[in-house]
């Protein structure tokens, strides 16, 4: 006999597809569609907004080999973990490229499951057969020809998934999108890129040629009736309800994040002792304060942005304009709701130049190159996910994680100017 579900298996984050998924037809059927026609995908949005989760729901792990960004600071790097994930054995070599890369010997050792078979001579071991390559080959990583050699040598045709790529350099972001091109022409692989910024078509401003060879999924967006469903459908896991003035309050100010909707259910259930799936339905959180439940949710992130606004004030190194504090200032001082739609570069040179003890000496300049800098500064401070973005093509600064306007707008400006050391006064 099957057991009684958990509370925590049905709401809160999962590590896997969460039982109450729902499926949203303008992101799941537009993602699905695109993966049939060999389009190249892109999955983007904010923090926490279910990208992952959309990724396993729509493509098996056999399907796919699944590549991570964190710690890929180059774009030889990201190269030799492509060869990696695709079942190739790489070595360095003392040998030089002409751009003074070193090159790696090749081998595949493996059949990726779903995906194709490294070639080479067959073996037959206790009625299974092994497939080894006995051929080493030379490449340069960072040449897409030789990529594409690699991919052809074990006859790959299915899914490469790039996780996080906004923490790659923006400069190996451009390289690796103007490498795609060649891929999607020569190749039968179907790349699919995930990242957390909010703009639709970031890689095909990085690599013009990708127009009409690639498409942006928006996995941000949730509507209400969407988020409403993933309540209804943890609600019958459980066989309890929530108080119909419990979910109107929490969707009405849980700024469309389909994390805080799960986590403040969870919450509610282990306050009105739910732990599992109950025998009887029964009603809970009447007298529930949504608000506090919600801000609970996120003040278990508030020390994490607490360091997030002192790490990023104190920029890479100290110097005299201090930009980064000044950004946050901009930041800071504006209406959440402003803050919500994307802050435009002259806003916030207006803001900085209001209050900046040396006006004068600005200009959009600095300011430019310094935004363009935001995430390599939050992973130098080893802020995981990020919490800004700019969008260098819009000239937008975004904040991508809703949890951190909610915190926002709970904490009082001064506390938040204190933290990083302006005095609105001065």
């Amino acid at each position: 006999m099957a057991s009684n579900k958990k509370a925590y298996e049905v709401f809160g984050t999962q590590r896997d597809v969460p039982i109450n998924y729902v499926k949203r037809s303008d992101v799941d059927d537009e993602l699905l569609h695109n993966l049939e026609r060999d389009r190249f995908v892109v999955i983007h949005g904010g923090s926490k907004q279910g990208k992952t989760c959309l990724r396993k729901h729509c493509i098996q792990n056999d399907e796919h080999a699944v590549i991570s960004c964190q710690y890929s600071r180059s774009f030889e790097e990201l190269q030799k973990s492509i060869l990696k994930g695709i079942g190739y054995e790489i070595e360095v070599l003392n040998e030089k490229t002409i751009s003074s890369h070193s090159k790696i010997k090749a081998k595949a050792t493996s059949k990726i499951p779903g995906l194709g078979e490294a070639g080479g001579s067959a073996e037959v071991q206790d009625g299974t057969k092994d497939k080894t390559v006995f051929e080493n080959f030379k490449i340069d990583p960072t040449d897409v020809n030789d990529i594409i050699r690699a991919v052809e040598d074990i006859d790959l045709d299915g899914y490469i998934t790039i996780e996080d790529f906004h923490y790659l350099p923006i400069d190996v972001q451009r390289e690796f999108a103007s490498s795609l091109k060649a891929l999607y022409d020569r190749t039968e692989i179907t790349f699919v890129i995930v990242g957390v910024w909010l703009e639709e078509n970031r890689l095909i401003v990085h690599g013009g040629d990708l127009a009409g060879r690639i498409v942006s999924v928006d996995a941000d967006q949730w509507k209400k009736a969407e988020l409403r469903k993933v309540i209804s459908e943890g609600e019958s896991h459980l066989n309890i309800d929530f108080h119909n003035d419990f979910i109107e309050g929490l969707l009405s100010n849980c700024y469309d994040s389909v994390f805080i909707v799960q986590e403040a259910c969870l919450k509610a259930c282990q306050n009105s002792g739910i732990e599992e799936e109950q025998s009887t339905n029964i009603t809970i959180a009447e007298d529930v304060d949504y608000n506090a439940i919600i801000n609970e949710v996120v003040e278990e992130q508030g020390s994490k942005y607490r360091k997030f606004l002192q790490k990023f004030a104190d920029g890479f190194r100290k110097t005299d304009y201090e930009l980064y504090k000044w950004i946050l200032y901009s930041v800071l001082t504006t209406d959440i709701e402003e803050v919500e739609d994307g802050l435009g570069i002259r806003k916030i040179m207006s803001d900085i130049e209001k209050e900046h003890p040396k006006t004068n000496d600005l200009n959009q300049g600095n300011l430019t190159q310094s935004l363009e800098n935001v995430v390599d500064l939050q992973i130098e401070s080893n802020v995981e996910p990020i919490i800004i973005d700019y969008n260098s093509n819009d000239r937008r600064l975004d904040v991508v994680d809703n949890r951190f306007l909610i915190w926002l707008e709970n904490t009082s400006e001064a506390d938040l100017l204190n933290i990083i050391d302006v005095d609105q006064n001065d």
